[in-house]
């Protein structure tokens, strides 16, 4: 469209002489689009009673087009709209009740509430429908991105504006009986909404039975945002308690375990510690073991806080501890600690052949504090297991077998059970090789033998081959005959010079255990090359001639 033909538009509307209505009106019936929407625009700038009531009447046969460029001045026909729903003529209410709605005319709102709580007006359902339509074409755009969110400030008026009349059309239900608009209000009702509360708290009013049905069967993502902020409320009612915890769809469950998470707010615990029952909390529910990881953690947890029966709770976490997902299996490995008795027994043996390492991890940890019979053969069988965590889990389940209690209780020990001992202490305690270093830095001659016949006792000696080298230069002999004794399992350059240079030791019995020393590690390479012959005659045998 041209310069000079928005400059007439714009003159056309904004002059007061009644002949450019007239002109303009003609213009909405051209067959050339620019000056129909051209003509429409300026109209709807005229604040004049004809011109509106004349683009009412052709409103029903209008283009996309024509109706976007509506959408620009709402409020022009929010009147005429208005005035259209009075008219005693069901065709003219019809097509009021159908721009409203497309177009859609928000500030149309107190005019539908109005319509349906009078108890005369003949279309009732239909009024009802159009509102919960604009509830949740409004909605929609309050829950949009980033170009709703720039016109935010003028939704919140907008919101408290259609809040307000809905609180009233709820508040005289029964005039009209109709779900629609309660569904509308909890919609666009803010959390603490005091119309809301004070309705959750009155099975007397005509809106309580209703409301409670909508709480607890609506799929709108309102009503889900309504439900989920009772459960963040430590003094919400027993009533609004009753519908959050009668919901058992999958799609609501979903929303309500990742809003609760993984860890639980103070006010969330509070408030699920006043609930004795869960609809979807029961065994075999096929919905529960669907669910994803955080899901499935986040529900065991809801069900801990809760005031669920314990049977029942014990029964759900066993099911998701053996056939849930990681993230489930987990938090019920954590949560079976909180039961005691066979079954809880059973379930703990049961998940120890568990693949992930962290569910058994937890399961281990309980196993001693239960009384399980041989239980202490159990974590012994899994000592040799090289999982960190696994290993982490065995140093808080016997703490007995720790570095510092073995050296102190070492020479107490018989000697067949320092090495038994010893190898579990190894694995079981992942700080052995810097303690028995420490000790063989001691002050003490006897904390340092004792430090050298630990380590070989737990066969550590190639490890901390070069720390035992150096005491063989030790000031108390026995220090260096221990040392030279537990070279015998070092096959090393260093070890063979080591102990050749002891051999001239000031002390007879130093040099006697470095010969003997000497002596079994020259009979282990002997063995060893012995060994690699024979392997070499049997992979290197001529071949048999044939028969």
């Amino acid at each position: 469209m041209s310069e000079r033909f928005n400059i007439t538009f714009r003159h056309l509307a904004a002059t007061e002489n009644s002949a450019a209505t007239e002109l303009l009106i003609t213009g909405l019936d051209s067959r050339y689009r620019p000056t129909r929407e051209g003509s429409l625009r300026a109209l709807l700038e005229r604040r004049d009673e004809v011109a509106h009531a004349e683009i009412f009447k052709r409103l029903p046969t209008m283009d996309e087009g024509a109706r976007a460029l509506l959408n620009e001045k709402p409020e022009r026909l929010a009147a005429l709209m208005s005035e259209a729903l009075r008219d005693p003529q069901k065709e003219t209410r019809a097509v009021a009740f159908d721009v409203i709605e497309k177009v859609p005319l928000y500030d149309c709102y107190p005019s539908l509430i109005a319509r349906l709580v009078d108890e005369q007006f003949p279309e009732k359902e239909k009024a009802a429908q159009v509102a919960f339509k604009l509830a949740e074409s409004f909605y929609a755009e309050l829950s949009g991105g980033e170009e709703a969110a720039a016109k935010r400030a003028n939704f919140e008026n907008l919101r408290t504006k259609i809040t307000t009349c809905l609180e009233d059309a709820v508040r005289k239900f029964h005039r009209h009986r109709r779900p629609e608009v309660v569904e509308a209000f909890l919609l666009l009702a803010k959390p603490k909404n005091a119309t809301l509360h004070f309705l959750l708290g009155r099975n007397e009013e005509a809106a309580y039975e209703t409301l409670m049905e909508t709480l607890r069967k609506s799929q709108r993502g309102g009503v889900y945002r309504i439900l989920l902020s009772f459960l963040d409320d430590s003094q919400i009612s027993q009533s609004a308690l009753r519908a959050a915890s009668s919901r058992e769809d999958a799609e609501f469950l979903g929303h309500f375990f990742r809003h609760a998470g993984v860890k639980l707010s103070k006010p969330m615990t509070e408030t699920l510690s006043r609930i004795d029952a869960f609809t979807w909390a029961k065994t075999e529910n096929p919905t529960l073991l669907n669910l994803d990881e955080t899901c499935q953690a986040a529900m065991i947890q809801v069900l801990m806080a809760s005031a669920c029966n314990r049977k029942t709770v014990r029964e759900i976490v066993g099911e998701i501890l053996l056939k849930g997902n990681v993230g489930g299996r987990r938090a019920a490995a954590v949560a079976l600690a909180s039961f005691t008795g066979v079954e809880a027994n059973v379930l703990n043996v049961s998940g120890l052949a568990d693949e992930d390492s962290a569910v058994r991890a937890a399961l281990i940890r309980q196993l001693r504090p239960r009384k399980i019979p041989g239980s202490l053969d159990m974590l012994i069988r899994l000592v040799d297991k090289p999982d960190v965590t696994i290993q982490r889990a065995l140093r808080d389940a016997m703490p007995e077998f720790t570095i510092q209690r073995y050296l102190q209780q070492f020479f107490h020990l018989p000697e067949e059970l320092q090495a038994a001992t010893g190898h579990l202490v190894c694995r079981i305690d992942s700080d052995c090789a810097s303690k028995l270093i420490s000790e063989m830095c001691g002050l003490s001659p006897v904390r340092r033998r004792r430090a050298v016949l630990a380590a070989d006792a737990m066969g550590m000696i190639e490890e901390l081959e070069q720390h035992v080298i150096k005491l063989l230069s030790d000031d108390d002999h026995m220090v260096r005959v221990a040392a030279a004794k537990a070279l015998a399992d070092c096959a090393s350059q260093p070890s063979w010079e080591a102990l050749r240079d002891a051999m001239l030791d000031r002390s007879f019995v130093v040099q006697e255990a470095a010969v003997r020393s000497m002596e079994l590690i020259s009979r282990s390479l002997n063995y060893e090359e012995d060994e690699e012959d024979d392997f070499y005659a049997e992979t290197h045998s001529p071949a048999e001639p044939d028969a």
